[in-house]
């Protein structure tokens, strides 16, 4: 067929009608509702009057009604053709001798400017085209805005025989004890993306109330692992994006043993498994899971679940997933928490893919759905809790310093926080 194609009109003319048809379905738009989550808290109901998104309908083009496209799409808009500001990198260093990264878009207008950080995905860094796409809208907003880097992810060198999980919310903490030292005057805020949504939840549902993350939002988290994984790796997109994913994450892995042969690796670190590993659930096997002091994969995913974090949180966070997520089972999201909670709010879509909400070919820029959904959630987050900021010299200012001489260490799973 492609011969005849060819030999009959020639490829430019196929070409010139593969563009006219997009163009035409570019034209013809397709909706949804976006659908809202929420108990009857003032606070929360404020949230959602202030955000005239969550009142409107997604649209999206025709040819964009698959979740494949939904996904794949703005992925490499993002990449090509999004934002690559210049960042300036602040190294935090753990208790444990860890190494995280703040990427930092633009000097702060004020001391007192919120700031807001932004938590990548599983294989992301916090100069990835998606965060620095959110970093560039916040801090046109007036937020300043910085994208966090976990361990040994980008070009950050691995400095402890500890990775950044799906678990290690204690690395959250750290970046917040850091920016609430050198920021004290500015109130803090948190967005994650995908796996690092699960790892702000996990934390929001650590902090204490009230804590020094004011509000949060989560962007497609993968709520329970025990139920999105065996969802994502039964479709033939998750069987294709695993082959692309699984084997930079396992060649990373395989590195870092490789480099680092004189740190204190658990004996049951399986080098031999990690480097036959074809799934993602292989690779927690042979090596996630050592760390962590778990036998196997299945007692992951159960101490990754951000359903008990989610009905202990006490400050407004919101979370934007999409029905159609081909990463987040629908099965998982917390329909009933939310209805029982005052202080969440979940928002969802009928159509958008895994961190895609797809509005046309000009995907990468910030005026997207996503960011421009995701900024006015924050405004109006900082609009609820700005009587909530502690003064200096007030009660809850002492209390929150007293706080801060504390040090987390970073444990295995089941190990309690200590605090000097």
């Amino acid at each position: 067929l492609a011969m005849w194609l060819n030999e009959s009109f020639g490829w430019h003319w196929i070409l010139l009608c593969v563009v006219c048809l997009m163009i035409a379905a570019a034209l013809c738009q397709g909706g949804c509702d976006v659908e809202v989550v929420s108990g009857r808290s003032p606070a929360v109901s404020k949230i959602v009057q202030c955000c005239p998104e969550l009142r409107a309908r997604f649209h999206y083009p025709r040819w964009a009604f698959s979740t494949v496209v939904q996904t794949v799409f703005p992925s490499f808009a993002r990449e090509f053709f999004g934002p690559t500001p210049a960042t300036t990198r602040t190294l935090v260093v753990t208790p444990d001798g860890g190494t995280l990264a703040l990427e930092w878009s633009l000097p702060a207008k004020s001391p007192t400017s919120p700031i807001v950080f932004v938590l990548h995905g599983l294989g992301g860094s916090g100069r990835g085209s998606q965060v620095q796409l959110l970093c560039r809208a916040f801090s046109e907003a007036g937020f300043q805005s910085v994208g966090v880097t976990t361990r040994a992810m980008d070009d950050l060198p691995l400095t402890s025989p500890q990775i950044t999980t799906a678990v290690s919310e204690e690395d959250v903490e750290h970046v917040v004890r850091w920016l609430r030292d050198h920021h004290p005057e500015a109130p803090l805020y948190g967005v994650g993306v995908s796996m690092g949504g699960n790892l702000l939840l996990r934390y929001m549902g650590r902090q204490a109330a009230p804590g020094p993350v004011l509000g949060a939002v989560a962007i497609a988290p993968p709520f329970q692992l025990a139920k999105c994984t065996p969802y994502f790796e039964a479709s033939w997109f998750g069987t294709l994006v695993t082959k692309f994913l699984q084997r930079p994450l396992r060649d990373t892995m395989l590195r870092h043993l490789n480099e680092h042969p004189d740190f204190a690796w658990p004996e049951s670190v399986d080098k031999a498994a990690l480097e036959r590993a074809v799934r993602i659930r292989d690779m927690e096997d042979a090596f996630v899971c050592p760390l962590l002091g778990l036998p196997e994969h299945t007692e992951y995913w159960k101490a990754a679940d951000t359903w008990p974090s989610l009905r202990r949180i006490r400050a407004p966070t919101s979370i934007l997933v999409a029905s159609d997520d081909p990463i987040v089972s629908p099965n998982s999201h917390p329909v009933e928490i939310t209805a029982e909670s005052d202080h969440l709010l979940l928002i969802r879509t009928r159509i958008g893919g895994h961190v895609g909400w797809v509005e046309g070919v000009g995907q990468c820029m910030d005026g997207s759905f996503l960011p421009r959904v995701v900024r006015q959630l924050l405004a109006a987050t900082v609009e609820v809790t700005s009587s909530t900021v502690p003064k200096q010299g007030s009660r809850l200012w002492e209390q929150e310093q007293r706080l801060r001489m504390g040090t987390v260490s970073t444990g295995r799973v089941g190990q309690p926080s200590r605090r000097s």
